[in-house]
């Protein structure tokens, strides 16, 4: 099977707003995946099963479903509270068994045990299913009122829980305490821990937390003005720095640090560790109005050692414009896989990006990263409203599943199309060979024989990979920037089975898809002066 045919787009969702909060993917390469939704007449369209909640159609209801490889749904069902309730993270144990952290309030009946919560605000809880999707057991999460929380595993099938906590407050609650919990397989308190006091006046946030191999966990987050961890403190600014702990397994801090220290904005979205345990961070560190950090690398005492950047718009305000999202390492050569949103023009090397939403709305792109920090393929979502991307997996056969958000009616990714028309989210499900990403590592058709062209990542020229020649002037042109129109760049043009349907011994930005359909072609770009060979792909939208 080629990747090509290993690719399929799926999206989720009816009349309601569908929220996807966290997905695993089990050894035998399926999906399970959490959520909520809300509005339209209380049932979720999930492929070919619909789920029914069991509240008031304008109340919240939590999901947890388990697809196939080909996406289809194994099994799916709903949290069962008669109020709000919600399901926000997920992990996976090593004998199948499934953890989850959500949220209730009224009643819940869940397994054959009936809970009841009218308290100010929603109860958080964990809670097990097996495989199968049975529910085994639940218990609240201890200690006061629980604002957010974020769960990992270990090895040993230990499970940590970050949140912040506090008091009620008004409309919501007021966090006092980060506070860090571990519980064994069956949801017995091992240790309780504090991260760091908390007070109004400066207010932090936790973001994501894993653990490594030597069950010494690690959380990321966000503060205001100033915060204290251990003996540490941490002067910010009124805007969002970033704080990155370690804990040793006993539960004491081994280090912690202030992330982005001295930049406009920072904001960490998610981790990963390589193989090596060095920590990677993605989101958005800004320092200058026309380049901004993605991924931040952290080795295993907490000293930042790399950073991988893009180009954009300089008119893009700095706290906007593009994020990283979510960030997985491949096991085969340890290149980042990061997904994320854009809006406006982005560079990635040589590939520029450009979205055409509005100035709130973005579009999504997944890159790859190889261990020299060298983009070796960039790809973007298109669509008539703005989408973003939530979570991503990475099977041991190199296929990627990327999740997120949408609202476009017309949604696509190269060579796939999701269309249903929608005024609230909708899920989307994309499922790709890791080749896709490698358009500088032969990933690309034939091209038949052309010279061959040798990989290579020219700074130069900057080539699009997506425009639009609809007839209204804007983007109708395959328009290659900084391309010297005074020499001999001869530009071949391929569909996707290797067919050539373009040619130009002297290209002078002309090529305008006539004739040819929507979809992604593949080129060949000599450049003369320099005497090398630059290849990869564009997609044909009107």
């Amino acid at each position: 099977m080629t990747a090509q045919e290993s690719t399929w787009l799926k999206r989720f969702g009816g009349q309601e707003e569908n929220i996807v909060s966290s997905t695993v993917l089990t050894p035998a390469g399926d999906m399970v995946m959490t959520g909520s939704f809300i509005y339209g007449d209380g049932r979720m369209p999930l492929g070919n099963v619909t789920l029914k909640s069991e509240a008031p159609a304008d109340f919240r209801c939590g999901f947890i479903a388990k697809f196939n490889a080909e996406g289809q749904v194994i099994w799916g069902q709903v949290l069962r509270s008669n109020r709000f309730g919600s399901i926000e993270e997920l992990v996976l144990d090593t004998n199948g068994n499934l953890y989850v952290i959500g949220r209730f309030h009224g009643i819940l009946v869940f397994g054959d045990q009936t809970y009841t919560e009218n308290s100010y605000s929603p109860r958080h809880f964990l809670a097990k299913y097996d495989a199968s999707g049975k529910p085994l057991w639940l218990k609240y999460l201890p200690g006061e009122l629980t604002a957010e929380a974020k769960l990992c595993i270990d090895k040993q099938d230990n499970l940590y829980i970050a949140c912040s906590q506090g008091k009620p407050s008004g409309n919501g609650i007021e966090t006092r305490a980060l506070v860090l919990y571990k519980f064994d397989s069956n949801g017995a308190l091992l240790q309780e821990n504090l991260i760091a006091s908390v007070n109004p006046s400066n207010p932090a946030y936790i973001r994501d937390i894993i653990v490594d191999a030597n069950q010494q966990p690690i959380i990321s987050g966000q503060f205001m003005n100033s915060m204290k961890i251990g003996d540490q403190l941490f002067e910010g600014r009124s805007m969002a720095d970033c704080y990155l702990v370690k804990f040793n397994a006993d539960g004491a801090v081994k280090w912690a640090r202030h992330v982005g220290k001295g930049e406009r904005f920072s904001s960490i979205m998610d981790m990963t560790l390589d193989s090596r345990e060095n920590i990677y961070l993605a989101g958005r560190f800004a320092n200058k109005s026309d380049q901004i950090d993605l991924v931040l690398r952290i080795n295993t005492e907490g000293e930042q050692t790399q950073r991988f950047s893009v180009a954009r718009n300089v008119d893009t305000f700095y706290m906007g414009g593009i994020a990283g999202s979510a960030i997985k390492i491949s096991n085969k050569d340890q290149a980042i896989i990061l997904a994320g949103h854009f809006r406006e023009k982005v560079a990635f090397g040589n590939i520029v990006l450009d979205s055409q939403r509005g100035e709130n709305e973005y579009d999504v792109f997944l890159t790859k990263i190889n261990v020299k920090g060298e983009i070796t393929g960039v790809i973007q979502s298109n669509g008539d409203g703005t989408s973003s991307a939530i979570n991503l997996g990475l099977t041991p056969t190199d296929h990627l599943y990327l999740v997120g958000h949408t609202l476009s009616s017309t949604f696509r990714f190269p060579n796939q199309l999701a269309t249903k028309p929608t005024s609230n989210w909708d899920i989307f499900l994309y499922k790709l060979h890791i080749k896709m990403l490698e358009t500088a590592e032969e990933s690309q058709p034939d091209p038949g024989n052309e010279a061959e062209p040798e990989p290579t990542e020219y700074q130069q020229v900057i080539i699009p990979n997506i425009f639009t020649p609809n007839g209204d002037t804007k983007n109708q042109f395959f328009e290659i920037v900084h391309l010297d129109l005074s020499q001999n760049n001869t530009l071949v043009i391929f569909n996707r089975w290797g067919k050539q349907v373009y040619q130009s011994k002297s290209y002078q930005n002309n090529w305008e898809a006539e004739g040819l359909a929507e979809g992604t072609y593949y080129y060949v770009l000599y450049l003369e002066k320099e005497s090398k060979y630059v290849k990869g792909w564009v997609s044909v939208v009107r």
